[in-house]
């Protein structure tokens, strides 16, 4: 991780300069590089501290689906780490503008959160997201 910046070294996606609130940036899936995500969250886990993730989804949602390749990748991921993420991770707080898209990605998500035992919530904004975040840990 570059210290002063605060971001995962050869990285755009993930800004720890808020810890232990750690704000990812969603790439657009035309852009989506499974391995610079699972390295992102791997950075996060070493820390071996509670966090919250925010993920701001707003690019994400405009563009078409990730490949099979990728949804697979970050599957094997998520199952090899999914003990440690529970642990450690606090909640996921998601950014999406858009009132109705806010309300399906909360719906979707928080099925997945019962599974990690962690709370999945979102917010039109990042600064409220942020905020949201921090009630959290």
């Amino acid at each position: 991780m570059n210290v002063k910046s605060g971001r995962v070294q050869g990285s755009d996606l993930f800004d720890f300069s808020h810890w232990p609130v750690v704000v990812a940036q969603m790439p657009a899936y035309n852009r989506f590089r499974m391995d610079e995500w699972t390295g992102g969250l791997d950075a996060i886990l070493a820390r071996e501290t509670p966090f919250v993730l925010v993920v701001d989804l707003q690019n994400h949602l405009e563009e078409e689906r990730e490949t099979q390749e990728e949804k697979k990748k970050g599957a094997a991921w998520m199952k090899r780490k999914r003990d440690a993420y529970s642990r450690l991770c606090r909640g996921n707080v998601y950014v999406v503008a858009d009132p109705e898209r806010r309300s399906r990605v909360l719906t979707e998500t928080r099925q997945q959160g019962r599974a990690f035992g962690i709370p999945f919530e979102a917010e039109a904004d990042l600064a409220g997201a942020i905020d949201r975040a921090r009630t959290l840990l």
